[in-house]
């Protein structure tokens, strides 16, 4: 600023900096020649210990009008909120800058003015990709050092050991984390159990033939309905579909895409596992897929093999979201989907009527597959899931904060369609196609826009759509009264599992159900739901049901049973009949 650096403030019209706020090592000697009206620290030297009015004052004194004394311009800060009440020699800077006019305007702003996302988490992910890469670069040169004075030597043929070579991993590979329990492939239905909160063991719904047995699985069902019809009744019901639901209707599990990837590329799948360092007998798609995006960086000889590989599993992924076993079966044949996809569609008419002065039921799903989508249309339910009504039609997040209502001449409260609920699909469709114009449903697109199964999942799902969709989960789990459930969802979305522990940690009026095939065996320390596991036992609000997906939406209570056997429900209808009377 100015010219060179000496006392006198220079003269600029605007002033565009990121300063190092938070220095701490001010050497007051330097700048005692530039102290004063007209110069570049015109209130006076700052603390020893603190450089942040130092830097204030830099950035203004260059916008000053020496003759007049007031400033022609000025610059805007961004800075911590304890900045208001600052105390001492911050607070004397304070005041001089109030008294000169120079402070127009201050605005205090939430903690998460970034996308719902706080600075830091940012800044942490972004460490820990440091960390990785600075981990792989120290693996590569200690293989440099290694291999480097034996093929100097000849010790090593190069072309004798290209293979092993090539295959030498550039991260370690961690010890396999203990996988859960496959799903059986018989017809026999998992051990229908459930975890209540506060409770540590576990209460089975199905009786053994003792009388002891029948009394003890009625009062657990008994006591189950009720917890669901508790959730049917909050406030803001929100439901969380994983791979397991899809799963029940025929959908690919993350093993079922193992194998037929192993299957097509079978002559190739050897070879990238070597290339990338993927162990051949972890059966892990997304770490393999991960692997291989990585390997695409240190391994570019392997580049055009590792991306074919990539495209051809990825188009296992579409096709088969696209080819549900359910929907063929019907193909040809008079049986429509809705005999067929019968838990969608009895959930959907369990969970979404509700009173017309409650908000929308809200539907989030990771699923690429339009099961939701079909079992709606069957109940003639309307979805808004952020798309426009104009073909073709293209996503805009306002629409989520649209409604349908019947359009009528009489005055009053509006009268709002029944049947209406919210759907946000946070990683993708089978019918979204990325345009020129946006994201536009097409159900014939040959290139689905789709979050694919790896680790990068957390820095994609902060682009548009899908920002759109996480910010609205986030913040639908932070409101009053909220209830939570999750139905074949696996915990294995980090972006999506530390939102809901928080809010399990933070949010009084939350309440969580997760309905899994085999919760018991993951719900145990140092399985894939340990977080999960310490959650419960200590105490947050939170309820595991053991069910397959199939069986659950029997258990759902509509919204009209539920009101009528809750206990607080019944009072209060009692009061305002009895307010009614004259």
């Amino acid at each position: 600023m100015g010219e060179g650096l000496g006392p006198e403030a220079g003269r600029f019209d605007f002033v565009l900096a990121n300063p190092p706020f938070n220095g701490n090592a001010v050497d007051k000697e330097q700048l005692k020649d530039m102290v004063g009206p007209g110069r570049r620290f015109p209130f006076g030297p700052p603390r020893a210990n603190n450089a942040v009015y130092l830097w204030i004052q830099l950035l203004y004194s260059p916008l000053m009008n020496g003759e007049a004394g007031i400033s022609g311009g000025r610059p805007g800060f961004v800075m911590a909120d304890s900045a208001s009440d600052a105390r001492s020699s911050e607070q004397q800077f304070g005041c001089q800058f109030i008294k000169n006019r120079a402070v127009d305007v201050m605005v205090a702003v939430g903690p998460n003015l970034l996308y719902i996302v706080t600075l830091t988490k940012l800044v942490s992910a972004m460490l820990t990709v440091c960390q990785q890469l600075s981990s792989q670069i120290q693996n590569l040169r200690r293989t440099r050092d290694l291999l480097l004075p034996r093929l100097l030597s000849g010790q090593v043929n190069l072309k004798e050991n290209k293979r092993t070579i090539m295959s030498t991993p550039t991260t370690p590979v961690p010890p396999p984390r203990p996988a859960p329990p496959a799903r059986a492939t018989t017809t026999t239905p998992p051990a229908q159990k459930c975890l209540f909160q506060n409770e540590s063991d576990w209460r089975e719904l199905k009786p053994h033939g003792s009388d002891e047995s029948n009394k003890a699985a009625e009062q657990a069902t008994r006591m189950l309905k009720e917890r669901l019809g508790s959730l049917l009744l909050s406030q803001n019901l929100l439901l969380l579909f994983g791979s397991g639901a899809s799963v029940a209707e025929g959908g690919p599990s993350m093993s079922a895409l193992w194998d037929e990837a192993a299957d097509s590329q079978k002559t190739v799948l050897a070879e990238i596992c070597d290339v990338v360092g993927h162990p051949k007998d972890k059966k892990d798609i997304e770490a393999l897929l991960s692997r291989c995006q990585g390997a695409l960086a240190f391994a570019p000889a392997k580049a055009t093999i590792i991306k074919a590989f990539i495209e051809a599993v990825e188009g296992i992924i579409r096709d088969r979201c696209r080819k549900i076993e359910t929907w063929e079966k019907v193909k040809g044949t008079k049986q429509t989907i809705l005999q067929v996809i019968t838990p969608h569609s009895m959930l959907l008419s369990r969970v979404v009527p509700r009173r017309q002065d409650l908000p929308r039921t809200r539907v989030f799903t990771t699923n690429y597959d339009v099961c939701l989508e079909l079992a709606a249309k069957e109940r003639r339910m309307p979805i808004l899931d952020g798309f426009d009504l104009i073909t073709p039609r293209t996503f805009d997040g306002r629409w989520f904060d649209y409604d349908f209502v019947r359009r009528s001449t009489r005055e009053g409260a509006p009268d709002y369609l029944e049947s209406v609920f919210h759907l946000y699909k946070l990683h993708g469709s089978v019918d979204w196609h990325r345009s020129p114009e946006g994201i536009i449903r097409d159900p014939e697109t040959k290139k689905p826009y789709l979050i694919y199964p790896r680790d990068q999942k957390f820095a994609q799902s902060f682009e548009q759509p899908f920002l759109e969709m996480m910010s609205r989960f986030q913040m639908a789990l932070r409101e009053k009264d909220t209830a939570l459930l999750l139905i074949g969802f696996g915990f294995n979305d980090h972006h999506l599992n530390q939102p809901i522990y928080h809010a399990l940690a933070t949010n009084p009026n939350l309440k969580l159900m997760v309905v899994d095939y085999s919760s018991e065996a993951k719900l145990a320390p140092d399985q894939p739901w340990d977080t999960l596991y310490r959650l419960q036992k200590s105490g947050a609000p939170l309820d595991v049901l053991q069910m397959d997906f199939q069986e659950f939406p029997a258990l759902l209570p509509t919204y009209s049973e539920a009101r009528a056997s809750n206990t607080q429900e019944r009072a209060a209808q009692l009061l305002k009949v009895l307010s009614s009377k004259p």
